[in-house]
C-alpha cells in the first residue's frame, strides 16, 4: 500500500498491515464496555440533546423536534402538533439562523441551514422559502421522520484563520473510562473543510475534507491528510493548501477547554465509558455537537511514524 507524504512514497508491507483493524472489529470491542441499550441515547440527536443539557452541558441551543407521525416538541414545552403550530414556531423563531438535522443522521447527511430573511428564508443554496415550505420538507423527507431544530454554530477566528469556511469545523476527542474510573484520551483530530462541502465529514476520505492529528497534551496539530484521489493511500500535507500555514506551527485555541468539557462529557455518559466526541471551537467557548457510541479506529499509525521522523515541513 503506498502512501503520498508531501510528495514523497512510503510503502505498507504485511506486517505493518497487522496492526490496522477494521470497523467490524472494533465495535465488537466496543460492545464489550459500551452497552448497546444505550445506544439511542448517543444515536439519536433528539435525546442526546436534551440529555446534555439536563446534564448542564453546553450544546447549540435547541429550538424544538419534530416528529413526523406524532406531535413535537418546543424548547418552552409546548407541544407542536400541526401544521400551524410548526408554521407559528418558523415564523416567530428567534434566531436569524438555524440548522435542521436528522435525528438519527450520520455522515453529515440531511443537514439544512436556513436563514431568515425579510421575505421569509434563505436555504445555503439561495432557494427563497416560507415557513410552509420548511415544515413540508420535514414532513416529506423520504429518508428521515425525526429532526432537531437547532442554533447555528460557528468558527473560532482562529480555526477560520487556518482553514477558512462559512461551515463548522469540529474536533473529534476520542474518550475512555477505564476500569478503575480513570479518564483517558484515546486521541484527537481536527476536521477541516475542503472544496463546497457544507459538513466536516471525513467518512471515507474522498469528499475533499482534510484531518489533522492533534497532540493531546497541548492542541498542537500535526500534518493534515486526506485520501488519495485514486483511492491508493493517504497525501499528507505539511502546509494547509488553503492558506499556506503550516500545521506544525499552529496550536488549537481553547484547548484545555475541550479536555475539560471532554472529561465532565465522558463522566456524565457512564457507564457508556468509550465516545467519540465532536466538538466546537466557537467564539463563545465550546460546545458539544455529537457523540459516537461506535466509532471508527484511528487506523493512522504510519502517520505516527511520519511525524517521528518530521515531515520536510518547508515544501
Amino acid at each position: 500500500m503506498k502512501v503520498i507524504v508531501s510528495g514523497f512514497f512510503t510503502e505498507f508491507d504485511d506486517d505493518e498491515l497487522d496492526n490496522y483493524t477494521s470497523r467490524k472489529i472494533s465495535t465488537k470491542l466496543e460492545e464489550t464496555i459500551n452497552p448497546r441499550s444505550w445506544e439511542s441515547v448517543l444515536k439519536d440527536k433528539g435525546i442526546f440533546y436534551r440529555y446534555l443539557t439536563a446534564s448542564g452541558l453546553p450544546v447549540p441551543k435547541l429550538y424544538a423536534i419534530f416528529f413526523r407521525q406524532i406531535p413535537g416538541w418546543k424548547s418552552d414545552n409546548q407541544i407542536l402538533a400541526a401544521r400551524h403550530d410548526w408554521v407559528r414556531f418558523f415564523r416567530e423563531i428567534a434566531a436569524d439562523e438555524f440548522v435542521i438535522k436528522p435525528c438519527r443522521g450520520a455522515f453529515g447527511r440531511g443537514i439544512k441551514i436556513f436563514k431568515k430573511t425579510a421575505e421569509g428564508y434563505k436555504d445555503i443554496e439561495g432557494n427563497s422559502l416560507n415557513a410552509n415550505d420548511i415544515y413540508e420538507f420535514m414532513r416529506k423527507d423520504k429518508d428521515y421522520n425525526e429532526f432537531v431544530i437547532q442554533e447555528r454554530l460557528y468558527n473560532h477566528p482562529e480555526t477560520n484563520r487556518l482553514n477558512p469556511s462559512d461551515f463548522l469545523q469540529t474536533v473529534r476527542v476520542n474518550t475512555f473510562i477505564d476500569n478503575n474510573g480513570c479518564f483517558n484520551v484515546l486521541f484527537a483530530f481536527l476536521k477541516l473543510i475542503g472544496g463546497n462541502n457544507i459538513t466536516d465529514n471525513f467518512g471515507d476520505g474522498y469528499k475533499g475534507n482534510m484531518v489533522s492529528i492533534i497532540n493531546t497534551e497541548n492542541g498542537q496539530l500535526g500534518p493534515g491528510f486526506i485520501s488519495a484521489p485514486d483511492g491508493k493511500g493517504t497525501i499528507y500535507f505539511a502546509r494547509n493548501p488553503k492558506t499556506k500555514i503550516k500545521f506544525k506551527n499552529f496550536k488549537l485555541p481553547l484547548w484545555s477547554e475541550v479536555l475539560s468539557l471532554a472529561r465532565k462529557a465522558a463522566y456524565s455518559f457512564l457507564p457508556v465509558r468509550a465516545i467519540g466526541w465532536d466538538m466546537a471551537i466557537t467564539p463563545d467557548g465550546v460546545k458539544i455537537v455529537e457523540g459516537n457510541i461506535w466509532w471508527n479506529p484511528l487506523n493512522r499509525k504510519k502517520w505516527k511514524d511520519i511525524i517521528e521522523a518530521e515531515l520536510p515541513y518547508d515544501l
